[in-house]
């Protein structure tokens, strides 16, 4: 999944093969790759990103577990503020100029099939222009 908006308010992506360690300058950079390769172009105005953290499920589980907890919210393990800052800091500059343009932010962790990182984000002003 990675598309940019047809009329140019946003774009969905995802970074894949995200793990707990990846939370810093690593996970940065594979944000910002994928930005990029979307076609994403810097712009002023405000801005809503959705962040959804899925976590593997552990192989050890049984399938009848697997099926019980894919898509219920993760508790614990995994701290949403690295990752949130890693997005932010991987979109600024690509996206956007400054972090402060970012005024809804909605982030969510889940458990599924493979470690991933979704990422959807819109321009929620009108006056948002190329720079």
């Amino acid at each position: 999944m990675a598309y940019l908006m047809p009329d140019g308010s946003g774009a969905q992506f995802e970074v894949l093969g995200f793990v707990g360690a990846k939370a810093g300058q690593e996970l940065q950079s594979l944000v910002a790759a994928n930005a990029l390769s979307v076609g994403l172009t810097l712009r002023s105005g405000l801005v809503a990103l959705d962040i959804t953290i899925i976590r593997a499920m552990p192989l050890s589980w049984s399938e009848a577990k697997r099926d019980q907890m894919e898509t219920c919210f993760l508790e614990g393990q995994l701290g949403v503020g690295n990752v949130v800052a890693a997005v932010c800091a991987g979109l600024r500059g690509i996206a956007y100029v400054r972090v402060t343009q970012i005024v809804q932010l909605t982030v969510r962790k889940l458990w599924g099939l493979e470690h991933v990182v979704e990422i959807d984000l819109r321009y929620i002003s009108k006056e948002a222009t190329d720079v």
